[in-house]
């Protein structure tokens, strides 16, 4: 038997026929992988009798949740089930893309813009990767996820950023457009929090659907209004420059 080995929680998993280490980068946990031929559920067993029964019990679970995780990590998903993982977290992001935009062109701020300019290139190569690279697997959806993550985690930082380096211009600012920016702020914690958990938990949701259906319709309006908003003041600009 093959088997490998977390060298920092004690998990395992034993090689299936066709695997090798090369087919694994590390634990969930975060551990180097080590790899053994010995019978080591036997070596573990011997271990687990050897500790108090407080610490086998948590171990024995602690192991049970590496060893789900290795077997799970990469097996391979339906393939319309990674289609709308997929395109569902790129609409997320091109959707969202408004909040910054806005952002951008309202307050001059860089970062915003730069992150804006994200939200339309992620969907582009998340739509390469699916229709190119056939992603099909947990482990490569779990990229997916840690890149959105990212981008939230990215905006809520930019955005609190703005807020501390032009406090004065922020307060102005939020008097307002105090619903604007509640909104992106509260619907950016939102999704930062479900593709984090995806990302590191052992199942893999849609953060689209997961969402009930009342924050689905608020997040629907308040994009759409954005959106709205952002055209007509536009427009407006425009005009007023020509005459």
């Amino acid at each position: 038997m093959s088997y490998l080995i977390c060298e920092k929680c004690g998990g395992y998993y034993e090689l299936q026929e066709g695997e090798s280490i090369e087919d694994f980068d590390s634990c969930q946990c975060g551990g180097k992988l080590g790899y053994n031929r010995k019978n080591t559920t036997k070596n573990f067993e011997l271990e687990k009798q050897k500790q108090s029964k407080a610490l086998g019990i948590y171990d024995n679970i602690k192991r049970e949740k590496t060893h789900n995780y290795l077997k799970k990590r990469d097996i391979k998903m339906e393939s319309y089930n990674i289609e709308n993982l997929v395109s569902n977290s790129a609409f997320i992001l091109l959707t969202f893309t408004i909040f910054p935009l806005t952002f951008a062109v309202a307050y001059k701020f860089i970062p915003f813009i730069i992150l804006a300019a994200f939200s339309i290139l992620l969907p582009g190569l998340f739509y390469y990767l699916q229709t190119n690279k056939k992603i099909n697997t947990i482990a490569e959806i779990k990229k997916i996820y840690g890149i959105c993550g990212l981008y939230f985690a990215s905006f809520l930082v930019i955005f609190l950023i703005w807020v501390i380096t032009n406090l004065f211009g922020f307060v102005i600012s939020f008097v307002n457009n105090s619903l604007i920016m509640a909104f992106s702020f509260v619907f950016a914690l939102i999704f930062l929090q479900k593709y984090t958990g995806n990302y590191m938990g052992l199942e893999i949701s849609d953060p689209l659907t997961s969402l009930s259906d009342i924050k689905k319709y608020i997040y629907y309006m308040g994009v759409f209004i954005s959106t709205a908003w952002f055209i007509f003041v536009f427009i407006i600009v425009i005009i007023l420059h020509l005459f």
